[in-house]
């Protein structure tokens, strides 16, 4: 009876031998997929990471070539303001000289008559 309650005891230790190692087990796989999925993660921040600098690069690139666009543009518009302001003067000034035409010609028309 001694020797049945010792293999029952055994048994029993056995089983729970047995109940640890499968949890135990269970735990570890649990673990190792944990762990994966970590590094999957990292993996895909890395891509993220390296995507977000790309993008952050580009968009540093488009800003500056924005700036560069904007300011020929407003250099075009100063020469183009500039260029009115020519033709503008140099129409006063045509006017001018017509009118001083006209009127010496007017006179000389005068001088001429009166002789």
């Amino acid at each position: 009876e001694n020797e049945h309650m010792v293999q029952k005891q055994m048994r029993i230790l056995e089983d729970r031998i047995d109940q640890a190692v499968v949890k135990y087990n269970h735990v570890l796989a649990q673990n190792r997929n944990r762990r994966q999925s970590i590094d999957d993660l990292k993996k895909e921040h890395l891509v993220f990471k390296q995507l977000q600098n790309k993008i952050e690069k580009d968009l540093n690139e488009k800003k500056k070539q924005m700036a560069e666009i904007i300011e020929k543009t407003n250099l075009t518009y100063e020469r183009r303001d500039t260029a009115q302001k020519e033709i503008a003067a140099i129409k006063e000034t045509n006017t001018k000289e017509v009118e001083r035409f006209e009127l010496e010609r007017n006179e000389f028309d005068n001088f001429i008559e009166e002789e």
